[in-house]
């Protein structure tokens, strides 16, 4: 302690190179550690890269025939769906004025309307294919192919509909796109297609709907995808016993030729007696006759009736068996026969033409 008080500079020294060796050691150790992972990565590295270039990839020509024979193959299949999707995007050398825009609009709506009508499928006030802007004047230029593109689209969804036989089209809305108003559409980098936004309110049948929604996932005429969809029953609440409707079989006199109807368990009716002075028929008699000797009441009835109908063709023949009245309709009234309102948001799709890649 002395020493220490004695030569303070010298021991301040002492002290501080003791902190840097200490220091440097941990540093020196922790960068040890560093190394050994850093080398232990590059070692497996080495090692991968080495066992790599040992395997028989090329220059063999089997490997070379394989390559060649994949790149075929997809580009084939690129063509393929490059050809598929090609009737759903537009000719950029097509030009399409205002009024041939308005006069194919006109002609779609009265064809949808005629065959609506025909259908019996009633349709909102004021329809007109969701292009209500333009039911009374024209469009702008800039917007008719993308317009015109939109109208064949939603012609056929319409006409499918049609097809499917809903009880009534509630609503058909569009959306309106921006070439309407003058603007420019900038799609995003990677973007394939654009999306035309629409919305449709009908109500149907279980068989309708079903129908209309398969008409929206065939793509031969135009590319539809459904965003969302909200089916709701007509009725809240559940069916009732109330609601069940039982048919009721018609009323009609009894055949007394049926072995199981109500004249089985009772005397026939006796014959009508022959008028004054006229001799009863002899087939009547002869019929009357033989159902007695028989001893049932059965062939009394069934010989005087023959008896009688050959004697007199005026007298009526037995009424056929009456049908069973058939009730199974019922089980629908009851588990439920309402109609269905049906909300879908989807949209028509525009592709883009495909981008051209520089080869290497």
């Amino acid at each position: 302690m002395n020493w220490i008080k004695q030569n303070p500079f010298l021991s301040g020294l002492l002290g501080a190179t003791l902190v840097l060796c200490g220091l440097l050691t941990a540093v020196a150790i922790k960068g040890l550690s560093k190394y050994q992972d850093a080398k232990s990565r590059f070692e497996d590295a080495f090692m991968e890269v080495t066992k790599s270039e040992k395997l028989p990839l090329y220059p063999i020509s089997q490997n070379r025939q394989a390559k060649i024979k994949a790149l075929d193959d997809y580009g084939q299949s690129v063509e393929k769906l490059r050809e598929f999707y090609s009737k759903y995007q537009l000719d950029p050398n097509s030009k399409i004025t205002t009024q041939e825009f308005t006069n194919h609009l006109k002609a779609a709506n009265e064809e949808v309307v005629k065959t609506f009508k025909a259908a019996d499928i009633k349709l909102p006030d004021n329809f007109f294919m969701g292009f209500d802007a333009y039911n009374g004047q024209l469009a702008r230029s800039g917007s008719t192919a993308l317009l015109d593109y939109q109208l064949d689209a939603v012609r056929h969804l319409l006409l499918g509909m049609a097809e499917a036989r809903p009880k009534e089209l509630i609503r058909f809305y569009r959306t309106k796109i921006t070439e309407e108003d003058d603007g420019v559409y900038e799609p995003f980098e990677n973007d394939v297609s654009r999306k035309f936004g629409y919305e449709i309110v009908f109500k149907g049948s279980e068989a309708s709907v079903r129908d209309f929604i398969n008409k929206l996932g065939n793509r031969e005429s135009s590319c539809y995808v459904i965003r969302s969809m909200r089916i709701n029953n007509e009725k809240d609440t559940p069916p009732r016993i109330s609601d069940a409707k039982f048919e009721k079989a018609p009323s009609v006199d009894a055949d007394p030729g049926n072995p199981f109807g109500a004249a089985f368990f009772e005397e026939a009716p006796p014959a009508p007696a022959p008028p004054n002075g006229v001799t009863a028929p002899e087939g009547t008699t002869q019929g009357a006759t033989q159902g007695a000797t028989q001893g049932t009441t059965q062939g009394a009835t069934q010989g005087a009736t023959q008896g009688a109908t050959q004697a007199d063709p005026a007298v009526k023949k037995p009424s056929p068996p009456v049908p069973i009245v058939d009730s199974s309709r019922i089980l629908s009234q009851v588990l439920g026969n309402e109609e269905l309102q049906v909300f879908i948001r989807f949209d028509i799709l525009l592709f883009f033409p495909a981008k051209e890649k520089t080869k290497p």
